[in-house]
């Protein structure tokens, strides 16, 4: 059984196979928050196995604020493939809403800015100048 690899759209790893479905109730970020009152959120890890854009999307209003959240995520096209979209998707709406894109290098085990022309899959740090650990962030890996 690879219940790792449940999803909400088309499998997205060769060796998926659907076996059934299950309907479950959703909401966007946005509402939940709005229904529970709740007055802030400081850091989102993101693992939803390729549906990062939908998540992000349904949380517009959260990150656009000026207190929104620090992100960690993974962009990965291997899972976003299943929901038919591309990892650059994701930096470009989050850069949209003011938030600079910084990856967990492999190599030095170290947060940094992402280079141009880099690839998109990568393990992703969002943060906006806004938010109070920006700094560290920036700080922690070499500059281009």
């Amino acid at each position: 059984m690879k219940d790792g690899l449940n999803s909400l759209e088309d499998p997205s790893h060769g060796d998926a196979e659907v076996v059934g479905t299950v309907a479950v109730r959703a909401t966007t970020l946005d509402e939940f928050i709005a229904e529970h009152d709740i007055p802030g959120v400081d850091v989102m890890k993101v693992d939803v196995e390729g549906a990062e854009l939908l998540v992000f999307r349904g949380a517009r209003g959260l990150l656009a604020r000026e207190d929104a959240p620090l992100i960690l995520y993974e962009g990965y096209s291997w899972c976003t493939a299943g929901f038919h979209y591309h990892p650059v998707e994701i930096m470009w709406l989050l850069e949209t809403l003011g938030y600079e894109i910084f990856v967990l290098d492999a190599a030095s085990r170290r947060v940094r800015q992402r280079n141009p022309g880099e690839s998109y899959d990568q393990m992703v740090v969002a943060a906006k100048p806004t938010h109070r650990r920006y700094a560290a962030v920036a700080a922690e890996g070499p500059k281009r």
